[in-house]
């Protein structure tokens, strides 16, 4: 109490003298904040959940347990587009992809038809080996294996699409934050290492990838969308291709609009933003067309 009320009599006494403290310690501290090298502050949102946890919290540990078991949070999908996935030609793209994409640093894990079990049983044995591995001993299964994944209730849907032309490379991160998937450059080098024989088209989505987005930075950032109304907004039907445009509007410092006229005052699920945070709408309509008055209305720049 005695420390206390001597610190209040210096306040009280030394007003210039708590003043200059006050400040050398406000600076102190902004100093800690600021990346000089980059010339920005040093602050980032961190929107995993973990972080969300104390360390000694209970439920930290059994977070962590369950990442374990059934995946992490954060994960990367890779899409392999190809022109049949369940050929000799395809099931070797999906085991090769899969090899080279484990060998990158920071995946943990990679799951997909060269790494997870086809069970099939008979009479004499039990065969656990992978879809990629039962083609290889014997091509004559591949025919079998479209029924195969769609009557699992865990592979249907998640590692092949219903068409059977694409992949799908499930990938857990290790030790990977937005900073360092983005220096690392994990984005360039995961589609490089999916880009094998066969495959026409590399698509990456996925948590970790949206997050690093929001270390960008950029003057205009260009973007489309399913559904636009001058009252709603921007709608998509896809949560995740959502959250991806928003992070490249909240990276940008004008966010442009690419809009064919039919997708003008329509709406649907999931919203990305309101039509305030765009600064132009582009469409094949002349900027003085009567459907666009609503857009003009909220001083949109139409081009």
């Amino acid at each position: 109490m005695r420390y206390v009320r001597s610190i209040l009599q210096q306040g009280v006494f030394h007003p210039r003298r708590t003043v200059i403290v006050a400040l050398l310690l406000s600076l102190l501290a902004a100093a800690m904040i600021v990346d000089w090298e980059h010339r920005s502050l040093d602050l980032h949102i961190d929107p995993t959940l973990d972080r969300l946890l104390p360390d000694d919290e209970p439920a930290q540990a059994a977070f962590e347990r369950l990442s374990l078991t059934f995946g992490a949070p954060d994960q990367l999908i890779v899409g392999l587009e190809m022109a049949q996935v369940f050929s000799p030609e395809g099931l070797r793209a999906v085991a090769l992809a899969t090899r080279q994409v484990r060998a990158i640093p920071g995946v943990r894990d990679v799951a997909s038809l060269a790494t997870v079990p086809n069970l099939l049983a008979d009479d004499e044995a039990l065969d656990v080996s992978s879809f990629t591995r039962q083609a290889e001993v014997d091509p004559g299964s591949i025919d079998l294996m479209a029924r195969q994944v769609a009557n699992n209730p865990l592979y249907a849907g998640s590692l092949v699409t219903d068409d059977g032309q694409m992949a799908a490379l499930i990938i857990t991160l290790q030790g990977v934050d937005a900073r360092q998937y983005l220096a690392a450059d994990l984005d360039a080098r995961l589609r490089d290492a999916a880009a094998v024989p066969g495959v026409t088209r590399v698509r990456l989505t996925g948590a970790s990838a949206i997050h690093a987005l929001s270390d960008i930075r950029v003057d205009y950032g260009f973007i489309g969308t399913g559904y636009v109304d001058a009252l709603h907004g921007l709608t998509e039907f896809d949560w995740e291709v959502v959250q991806v445009k928003k992070s490249v509007i909240a990276s940008s410092r004008k966010a442009i609009l690419l809009c064919i006229s039919e997708k003008l005052n329509s709406q649907h699920r999931y919203r990305t933003c309101d039509i305030s945070a765009i600064n132009t709408l582009v469409t094949e309509l002349p900027p003085d067309h009567n459907r666009l008055n609503p857009f003009r209305d909220r001083e949109i720049h139409l081009l």
